[in-house]
């Protein structure tokens, strides 16, 4: 091949990668641009439509948690969904999340909490129903420990030990202390300044593996 000859190939290569990296540059900004704050309220509750079902897997969105909880098995749906998609969950100040709604944000990778968080347990309205049943009744009834099983895989041992004494102590807070350290930054900052983009593009650190649960 001549020199004029490569001199003109090489441009055209030149020239591709620009568009190739344009082109990949204009969809990153594109799809990073597609960030949505979802918040899995009451009315998640009350809903009978599927759980995530209003958004597509490559859609990028941070769940706020904003409710008392009341249905332990659509909560633990929800909940699988986040750790397998690695949803980050942010609780703001003022909010809530007792009962069974902390296991959702307890599930996430990427999760940080204003106020204080407790093991996750039925709500009085789910217990009361469960002590009335009869004798030929069923209600789906979760075991404690099915829960801490499922809520320790995938974290450090320091976050497990957390997690076990709040199994072991109701009274015992999980709150900051198993919050994201990259996410520090939500502690001093407004929520309302900060965009989805900043929380979904945390990086974490790798963990280790799980250790076997306390008998209940």
């Amino acid at each position: 091949m001549s020199i004029k000859l490569k001199k003109k190939f090489g441009m055209l290569l030149v020239s591709m990668y620009s568009v190739l990296v344009g082109g990949l540059g204009a969809a990153f900004a594109k799809n990073n641009s597609d960030c949505n704050f979802i918040e899995i309220n009451q009315g998640f509750y009350n809903s009978k439509s599927p759980i995530l079902s209003n958004f597509s897997d490559n859609m990028a969105v941070v769940l706020k948690l904003n409710n008392n909880g009341g249905n332990y098995l659509r909560t633990l749906n929800l909940a699988n969904k986040v750790r397998e998609a690695a949803i980050p969950v942010i609780i703001e100040r003022g909010a809530k999340c007792s009962n069974d709604c902390s296991a959702v944000f307890l599930a996430s990778p990427i999760r940080h909490s204003n106020i204080e968080i407790f093991f996750p347990h039925y709500s009085p309205s789910e217990k009361s129903a469960i002590e009335s049943l009869k004798p030929n009744e069923f209600y789906p009834v979760i075991k404690r420990r099915s829960v801490l099983q499922f809520l320790t895989e995938g974290l450090s041992e320091p976050l497990q030990n957390k997690l076990f004494t709040s199994y072991l102590n109701p009274k015992y807070s999980l709150g900051s202390t198993m919050n994201t350290p990259e996410l520090k930054w939500l502690s001093t900052s407004a929520l309302d300044r900060q965009t989805c983009n900043e929380i979904v593009s945390t990086k974490l650190a790798p963990t280790v593996s799980q250790t076997v649960p306390p008998d209940e």
